[in-house]
């Protein structure tokens, strides 16, 4: 079983990302590694995700510039003018951002039947325990 987290991005007040963006947070891992004593093992290993991203590294820009030209001149002995408008756009990225990963040493723990355990939020509870496999609900 693997439970993903993840984390709003924050703004430049620190609150969460107006459009819902979020970024990953790390996870959870929960294996079944065998039977014990009539009891399911189970090994979970955690992973953290820390990353410096933000609204702010994570969003390109899009930079107008417009340009006005204006002429005049004659045609022989009439007076001409005109304006041309122009508008160019300069895209620049995203800054991007940096994230490191850090994996805690796993943990095993039993289950007999019946019993439970939270787990990333949700109860993980034992059905039956057989002699090599495990039935299980994830409430």
């Amino acid at each position: 079983m693997k439970f993903q987290s993840r984390r709003s991005l924050p703004n430049a007040f620190g609150q969460a990302d107006v459009f819902g963006r979020t970024t990953s947070a790390g996870g959870t891992t929960v294996r079944y590694v065998g039977t014990r004593g009539g009891k399911a093992v189970f090994e979970r290993t955690d992973v953290a995700v820390t990353s410096d991203a933000t609204t702010m590294t994570e969003t390109p820009v899009v930079h107008p510039s417009t340009t006005h030209t204006n002429i005049s001149g004659t045609v022989g002995t009439v007076p001409v003018s005109g304006t041309a408008t122009s508008t160019s756009y300069k895209f620049i990225p995203a800054r991007g951002s940096s994230q490191y990963a850090t994996q805690s040493r796993p943990i095993q723990f039993s289950l007999g039947k019946g019993q439970s355990m939270k787990v990333s939020g949700r109860a993980l509870r034992v059905v039956d325990v057989g002699a090599s496999s495990v039935d299980y609900r994830i409430e």
